[in-house]
C-alpha cells in the first residue's frame, strides 16, 4: 500500500490536502475498513497529565481481540514498514521514537507532548487565513526541507505563504506531525520528494 503514495503523490501544491483525503479514502476502500482516526488537534493532547497525551494507547498494545474472539497482533503497533525494512534496518515493522513508545514519560516525552501546543497554534493560524491557496501558476515552492523534524523551523517555509494562505501554513504543521512520530514517518515522507 505505501507504494501508492510513492508512485504518485501530491505535496506542496494547492490540492495537497484534498488529495490526501482522497488517498485515505482509496486506501480504506482497498482494505475494506476505515482507517483509525487520532485527533491530534484535541486541546488536551498538549497536556502531559492528560490520558490523551503522546501516542494513543491503542498504538502501543501488542494484541487485540477481533469480533470472533481471536487474539491477534495489533496492526497499529506491528505495521509493516515500506518494503518490509524499517528506518534503522532492525526489522520489518515501523519504528516510532522510543520516547513515545517506551512508556517512561521522561523529559523527551514531555518535550514532544508540549510541542502539540505549538502545532495547535500553527493550525489555528492556517485556518484563520482568508485564502485557501497560492494562485496557480506562481512557481513558489512551499518549503525547502533538508530533513523532517518535530519542530520545523519557520525559515524553511517561504514568507509568501505565511502571510495569507491556508495550505502553505498548514503544511508546516503537517510536516511537524510526521517528524514528531518518528523514524519511519520521517523517512517515509522524505522518500516522497522524488515525485514532487
Amino acid at each position: 500500500m505505501p507504494a501508492i503514495d510513492a508512485e504518485w503523490c501530491l505535496h506542496y501544491q494547492e490540492a495537497t490536502f484534498f488529495w490526501h483525503r482522497g488517498y485515505l479514502r482509496y486506501v480504506e476502500e482497498l482494505i475494506d475498513f476505515p482507517i483509525p482516526y487520532w485527533n491530534g488537534f484535541a486541546a488536551d493532547t498538549s497536556k502531559v497529565d492528560s490520558p490523551t497525551a503522546g501516542l494513543p494507547s491503542i498504538f502501543l498494545e501488542d494484541t487485540y481481540t477481533n469480533s470472533a474472539g481471536e487474539v491477534r497482533k495489533n496492526p497499529l503497533k506491528w505495521a509493516l514498514s515500506f518494503n518490509s525494512k524499517n528506518k534503522s534496518g532492525s526489522g520489518a515493522y515501523v519504528e516510532r521514537y522510543a520516547a513515545l513508545t517506551d512508556g517512561k514519560k521522561g523529559a523527551d516525552w514531555v518535550r514532544k507532548v508540549q510541542l502539540f501546543d505549538k502545532y495547535h497554534k500553527q493550525i489555528a493560524l492556517a485556518l484563520a487565513q482568508p485564502i485557501y491557496s497560492y494562485p496557480e501558476g506562481d512557481a513558489v515552492p512551499w518549503a525547502n526541507l533538508p530533513a523532517f523534524q518535530d519542530d520545523q523551523p519557520d525559515n524553511l517555509y517561504p514568507q509568501t505563504y505565511k502571510s495569507m494562505y491556508f495550505d502553505g501554513l498548514f503544511e508546516q504543521a503537517h510536516d511537524n506531525y510526521h517528524g514528531w512520530v518518528g523514524p519511519d514517518m520521517v523517512s517515509r515522507v522524505a522518500s516522497l520528494f522524488p515525485c514532487l
